[in-house]
């Protein structure tokens, strides 16, 4: 027996999934050891990529499955969770249009990702 609090009665975890997956704009796949090993993830991720809305986040170092690879994965590996972190900020940009937000907003942190970028490399 499956029981998730947030899931109305009568219905079933994957009809709700199928729901919020058809009603995204976009899918945001975080691989990790354990995610990458994951049916749901997997076929959730796989719905994102033939739709063409999935963004992946690696957050751990490892192989990714041969159907996502060709798909550039923002690289949040050493990421603890620091705002300004440059992957970060990288992954912010990425999202920001596609989930209509404004230009300006876009602008603003693709700005303050790179004075991130700079501000490292010295």
């Amino acid at each position: 027996m499956f029981w998730d609090r947030t899931i109305p009665g009568g219905k079933t975890w994957d009809e709700v999934i199928e729901e919020e997956l058809d009603a995204a704009n976009c899918v945001v796949v975080v691989w990790s050891k354990i995610s990458i090993k994951s049916r749901w993830v997997r076929a959730e991720a796989e719905e994102g990529l033939h739709r063409n809305i999935l963004v992946p986040v690696s957050i751990e170092d490892v192989k990714i499955l041969l159907l996502f690879r060709p798909i550039q994965s923002v690289r949040l590996i050493h990421w603890e969770g620091d705002s300004n972190h440059p992957q970060f900020l990288k992954l912010i940009t990425d999202l920001t249009p596609i989930l209509g937000l404004s230009p300006l907003k876009a602008k603003e942190a693709e700005q303050l990702r790179a004075k991130e970028e700079r501000r490292h490399k010295h």
